[in-house]
């Protein structure tokens, strides 16, 4: 009996290192046993994230505006482009599945293999300069890890959009809704951030989120003035703030309506500055073309007859003829050619208004009337 269990035990310790030589690097490999064949050290144990270590990448599927009955075939649509996106890595044995927490749908991805790294991976996720072959485990794990953020956590962004055929009254307070849910989030401790950027991409071209630069308390909305002026910084204000915006045109009625939003306002940072001494009252004639972005539809001129447009609406202002008339009658810029082409703030060169309009402005004496001046909005003649 005491026989038989020693052999046991010696198979036992047999089978262990074996196994234990063949799990071994290469290099390692071949220092035990010089003549260990190429196959065996091509060879390896596949082992989990929990035995060897790897990456785990959790990305969150926002569903909100799918239906239903589209999201199992959504679900699926979104882990396949994920399984593509693993595929080109390189990495062995990936383990894609979907979970669900708290009422919400993850995909998760467990690398448990560094990917196929290139001398250009190392140069773009190391910080330091090294070559491929001198990089240590942690380093590969490291561009690797990098590599595999990028390449598979690229945003796949679904949009499901339907015709507006008709105005919707309902349209206001179902905007007020959601962002009054957004807030509630916020308040709730959801970071502030976070929330701007989900709500951005969950409804992109409605929603936006921004950090602006420093502006004087004066060019501010009244209401937004007074809502930053009893916040401190890294304070938002509790309360969803109404901004009322240009006039635009409605493109179901043809109407002219006045354009606004809801909006929740953080304050960043305070810092005291001089507005530039000289301000300079400004209005303006606005002339445009079509193929610049900034066109309204109903322009048909091209550049050549903007061009001869603007020259003999100069020509008329110089011989006396009111530039507040002729703005109302030409100008292309709708938010202000009915009150005489009088622009809402004055020049300042501040960066209010583009550069090469501002130092126009600001180079003309009082009552004077520029030369045709063109920028990307279209030729302006600008009167002080």
């Amino acid at each position: 009996m005491k026989k038989y269990l020693g052999w046991k035990l010696l198979t036992v310790f047999i089978v262990a290192g074996l196994l234990g030589f063949f799990n071994l690097p290469a290099e390692t490999q071949t220092k035990i046993l010089p003549f260990t064949p190429e196959s065996i050290q091509r060879s390896q144990i596949y082992l989990g994230l929990d035995l060897r270590g790897g990456s785990q990448l959790d990305y969150r599927i926002d569903l909100r505006r799918v239906p239903e009955r589209d999201r199992a075939s959504i679900v699926e649509g979104v882990r396949g482009v994920i399984e593509r996106r693993v595929d080109n890595l390189g990495v062995a044995e990936p383990n894609i599945y979907i979970s669900e927490l708290g009422g919400e749908t993850h995909i998760i991805v467990e690398l448990a293999e560094t990917a196929v790294l290139s001398q250009e991976d190392v140069d773009k996720y190391l910080p330091e300069e090294k070559l491929l072959e001198d990089l240590t485990i942690e380093e590969r794990q490291l561009v690797s890890l990098e590599k595999a953020k990028e390449t598979v956590g690229k945003t796949i962004q679904l949009e499901f959009k339907e015709q507006k055929l008709e105005p919707d009254p309902q349209e206001k307070d179902t905007v007020r809704e959601k962002a009054q849910t957004a807030l509630e989030r916020i308040k709730e401790g959801e970071s502030f951030d976070v929330i701007g950027q989900e709500e951005q991409q969950a409804f992109p071209g409605r929603v936006t989120f921004k950090r602006s630069d420093y502006t004087f308390e004066n060019d501010l909305p009244s209401n937004v003035k007074s809502t930053l002026q009893n916040l401190n910084p890294g304070e938002y204000h509790e309360e969803l703030i109404e901004i009322e915006g240009d006039f635009i045109m409605d493109p179901l009625t043809g109407e002219p309506v006045q354009d606004s939003a809801f909006a929740i306002i953080k304050l960043e940072d305070t810092k005291e500055s001089v507005r530039h001494e000289k301000a300079v009252d400004t209005r303006h004639i606005l002339i445009s073309w079509t193929g610049l972005d900034s066109a309204d539809a109903t322009v048909t001129r091209d550049k050549e007859e903007a061009y001869e447009l603007v020259k003999e609406i100069r020509e008329k202002i110089l011989e006396g003829e009111d530039f507040g008339a002729l703005a109302a009658e030409h100008s292309d810029d709708k938010s202000n050619k009915d009150e005489g082409g009088i622009l809402a703030h004055p020049v300042t060169g501040d960066g209010t208004y583009v550069s090469d309009f501002e130092k126009a402005a600001l180079e003309l004496e009082e009552s004077a009337v520029s030369e045709i001046v063109e920028t990307q909005f279209g030729y302006h003649l600008i009167k002080a």
